[in-house]
């Protein structure tokens, strides 16, 4: 096996066990992951139906994210559903996409905090495609992962 061959076949192994420690957390029900993942923990303004929430985001890829919703608007979204969703990146790009929930799922938090009133729940949610711009910008943000989440990915 060349050097090359082992180098890739050990990245896919990390990149295994470390997906495999977050999907306890973070559920994939489709399995449709295909791109890289940064945790993101902001606000993103959801609009959907017209209905408006600003919900958490967890986690952006390229391709998507997975949001937390409470209230209304969590209890609202289904599968298959259009939303427009809108956040902003670290260093301050504005970025407003239109997505599609894929996949959906309660969330048990609001049982183990006594002060979550409301039940949440994680969506995945898939980008509709985005504008070259757009797409550099998060892939960007994604692969520049600050030395604490690369240690954090070494330890898994």
């Amino acid at each position: 096996m060349s050097q090359l061959e082992q180098k890739n076949e050990s990245s896919q192994q990390r990149g295994a066990s470390r997906i495999k420690s977050e999907d306890s957390l973070i559920p994939d029900p489709t399995g449709s992951r295909k791109m890289p993942r940064r945790l993101f923990s902001r606000p993103v303004g959801v609009l959907c139906s017209g209905r408006y929430a600003v919900c958490l985001a967890l986690q952006l890829s390229e391709g998507g994210m997975l949001i937390q919703c409470s209230g209304h608007l969590g209890d609202a979204l289904r599968v298959g559903q259009n939303i427009i969703i809108s956040f902003i990146l670290p260093g301050g790009m504005p970025i407003s996409a239109r997505a599609e929930v894929i996949y959906e799922a309660p969330d048990d938090l609001s049982s183990e905090v006594p002060a979550i009133q409301e039940p949440t729940h994680r969506l995945g949610i898939k980008f509709v495609p985005l504008s070259l711009q757009i797409r550099r910008s998060i892939r960007n943000y994604v692969s520049a992962k600050t030395q604490e989440e690369v240690d954090l990915d070494g330890a898994t």
